[in-house]
């Protein structure tokens, strides 16, 4: 006697996935009107599910930079480990980076 598995699965993106193995391939031919079936009816019954309605966020206005007092150019916005913050990316003389920070 041939054993048979069948596999339902759902994709991450809300797809129904079904399939079949056995280790007698006439076992496995047979099982196939199933999968079909089961397939069509998984698929329209996902799309009778309800998605969530997708929600836009506004974005707040952009903030107008800064300027670097030093080398009076616009600040750049950077994220960092204690959040956001302005940075000037420019370097001075000595080769080091500017260190001005607005207040």
């Amino acid at each position: 006697m041939a054993t048979i598995t069948y596999q339902v699965t759902l994709t991450s993106d809300g797809k129904p996935a079904v399939s079949v193995t056995s280790d007698g391939p006439d076992a496995a031919r047979e099982a196939i009107p199933w999968v079909a079936q089961t397939y069509a009816t998984l698929l329209n019954d996902a799309r009778a599910i309800p998605r969530p309605a997708t929600t836009v966020v506004a974005q707040p206005a952009a903030e107008e930079p800064p300027t670097c007092a030093v080398h009076q150019l616009p600040m750049t916005r950077m994220r960092g480990r204690k959040g956001p913050f302005w940075s000037c990316h420019e370097k001075l003389a000595d080769g080091g980076w500017c260190s001005y920070r607005p207040r």
